[in-house]
């Protein structure tokens, strides 16, 4: 249980500070069903170039002060 709970803590504290995890990792790739990182393959796979279009990065804001409102409202 505990492993799970630092695993969520993480996932929070990336998500409210807008981070961007590029999936390079094996267990990344396994949990999304993508080709991993490794093997036979890897030599291919490595030489694929990855794109990340930076220009249309949305800047996040978070609106947080009517959580309280919806919270009560059952929303």
């Amino acid at each position: 249980a505990a492993s799970f709970q630092d695993t969520t803590r993480v996932l929070t504290e990336a998500a409210c500070a807008g981070k961007t995890d590029y999936l390079m990792g094996f267990k990344e790739n396994v949990i999304m069903g993508h080709i991993i990182p490794g093997g036979t393959g890897f030599e291919a796979h490595r030489k694929v170039k990855k794109f990340v279009d930076r220009d249309h990065e949305e800047e996040l804001v978070f609106d947080f002060s009517d959580i309280p409102a919806a919270a009560a409202a059952g929303g």
